[in-house]
């Protein structure tokens, strides 16, 4: 998680808080607030979407 987290830095995001030692709440530059969270279950269902 805190790999993604970094990768998302990289892009121009900005770290706000580790939420119970599970998730990222981050802030894109523009403004808007979202969470970094891991995947319950990576093996099921449609990969995650990556944006770089």
């Amino acid at each position: 998680m805190h790999a993604k987290a970094a990768r998302l830095e990289a892009l121009g995001a900005k770290k706000i808080a580790f939420v119970h030692e599970r998730w990222w709440v981050m802030e894109a530059p523009t403004g808007q607030r979202f969470c970094a969270v891991p995947m319950a279950h990576p093996e099921r269902g449609l990969p995650p979407r990556t944006w770089d």
